[in-house]
């Protein structure tokens, strides 16, 4: 039985896992582990809203006082800062490994989230789409205010379906 065990892939639009697991085992992740996305914007540099560091740094000082250590990696579309990184540390207690633009093929990273054991969203489809296809054990964490602008209300109430419950700040 393969080390990587925990981490079976979903059955719900199965796809290779071996270079996600390769990846892992590259970085000695072998147990349970966590993973945020940070948008900062897509390929027409347009975004309707961007999670902000100060959100995802006041969710990890709610969050990770309640769950166990492991790796998180921090995946960005943008350079991740590197005081980001440090603070993160400080306020998780876990092993931080950020994965900037270009570090590793979009698959790949679309894969390793949707095997994490907590993703933490920001308001991206590349993200939700990663929750949504995850094993069926993830905690998945999503912001509620999805849309900003013309279209907010619809998309905003669809993605609000998606659970039954939510952070309440």
């Amino acid at each position: 039985m393969s080390k990587y065990s925990e981490l079976n892939p979903p059955s719900l639009f199965f796809t290779n896992f071996s270079e996600a697991l390769s990846f892992l085992q590259s970085k000695e992740i072998s147990r349970p582990f966590y993973a945020i996305h940070l948008r900062r914007g897509d390929y027409l540099k347009v975004a309707s809203r961007i999670v902000t560091n100060e959100e995802i740094l006041s969710l990890a000082a709610k969050l990770f006082n309640l769950i166990r250590p492991a790796p998180l990696i921090l995946f960005s579309d943008s350079t991740i800062e590197s005081d980001l990184v440090t603070t993160l540390r400080e306020i998780t207690k876990c092993e931080v490994l950020p994965i900037g633009p270009n570090e590793l093929e979009d698959f790949i990273v679309h894969d390793v989230m949707r095997l994490s054991k907590v993703l933490v969203c920001s308001n991206s489809s590349f993200s939700l789409s990663a929750a949504y296809l995850a094993k069926d054990d993830q905690l998945t964490i999503l912001p509620m205010n999805f849309y900003q602008g013309y279209r907010e209300d619809a998309l905003n109430k669809l993605i609000q379906t998606l659970s039954n419950f939510t952070i309440l700040k």
